[in-house]
């Protein structure tokens, strides 16, 4: 089986956008170093990666190299390579139609995703059409409206809140706001921005491994955010104690059942409110592709989590165990 991996700021991103790679950077390492490595353990397995040449000797990452020397080299090798293996995983951020342009690129090329489709990932990319969709289906999100390029702060808007970019990735440009001064020279700004409800409580996470069978869902874990306002994700913490992890994967659940079918692994962002019946949880994100949870995630499971995922994208069973015990892990990959 010949499977392409291709990250975005690993592998060829940073000449399209070099700031928005070098932001997402240590994410972007973390998570192409542990696929790569679960990805090129399983029998049989030909794992392609595509790879930016100034990056080569820091990735560290399992796989056959294909040199990235240009963006157009990067979507040349991606369709290419796209066309000659069984499957392609993609991971890239939401901003700017990244992701979605590769989801897109690949299924021209006649190549079969097994991440997320376009579909899936132009709802979850868009995070005031989210929100929307979910509230209309019945599952809880913050407050929100919508702040067009040119409006200014909504002055009405009960705080704190939270403002972010509607296609954000990686809480690169998300702020919470405690006063309206906190956003001055951020508004009025050239792209859309979502500002929602500040939500208390924990901020946890739940990833699921998609297929034609439904969505399974593994342990839910804590994040751990940065304090200074900026919403930083620094890293986090699995498993949730019993109830919190009850509470996180029913909301999980619900979440993909208001979206449509898909493949591939899926990382549902939410808050857990002071409630214990979860009347005050609330979803915040949808991520449509490979989160640094899976860091964590595949340091507790049995078996191989990528041999999982491909298996439940295909509709084949893969019973899941996971290691009594707790995992944290950092932002940058590193496990304790």
């Amino acid at each position: 089986m010949r499977i392409l991996l291709h990250e975005y700021a690993t592998g060829g991103g940073s000449w399209s956008d070099d700031l928005l790679a070098e932001k997402l950077l240590d994410e972007a390492r973390a998570m192409v170093r542990a696929a790569s490595g679960d990805l090129s353990r399983i029998p049989g397995m030909e794992l392609v990666r595509l790879e930016d040449v100034r990056l080569a000797s820091s990735i560290g990452a399992a796989g056959h190299v294909v040199p990235i020397r240009s963006a157009t080299e990067e979507f040349e090798q991606l369709a290419g390579w796209a066309r000659r293996a069984d499957g392609t995983i993609l991971i890239a951020p939401e901003t700017a139609g990244r992701l979605l342009d590769r989801c897109r690129l690949v299924q021209r090329s006649g190549g079969r995703l097994l991440s997320p489709d376009a579909e899936f990932v132009a709802i979850a990319s868009d995070k005031h059409r989210l929100g929307a969709r979910l509230t209309e289906a019945g599952v809880p999100t913050p407050a929100a409206v919508l702040i067009e390029p040119g409006q200014s702060f909504p002055a009405t808007f009960p705080l704190p809140a939270v403002l972010k970019p509607i296609d954000g990735a990686g809480s690169v440009d998300t702020r919470l706001v405690r006063a309206a001064e906190d956003v001055r020279g951020r508004l009025p700004c050239e792209r859309p921005m979502r500002l929602e409800r500040y939500c208390s409580g924990i901020a946890a996470s739940v990833a699921a491994l998609c297929g034609p069978h439904g969505p399974v869902l593994l342990p839910a874990g804590r994040q751990i955010i940065s304090d200074d306002g900026f919403c930083r994700y620094l890293g986090g913490e699995i498993p949730l104690n019993g109830a919190l992890s009850r509470r996180a994967q029913q909301l999980a659940g619900r979440t993909l059942a208001a979206l449509p079918p898909t493949v591939g692994y899926v990382g549902i962002d939410m808050i857990l409110g002071a409630d214990e019946t979860g009347a005050d949880d609330r979803v915040l994100e949808v991520n449509p592709r490979l989160t640094t949870s899976y860091v964590g995630l595949r340091g507790l499971a049995h078996m191989n989590l990528a041999e999982a995922m491909l298996a439940h994208a295909d509709g084949h069973d893969a019973p899941l165990t996971f290691r009594p015990g707790a995992i944290r892990f950092d932002a940058d990959g590193r496990i304790w």
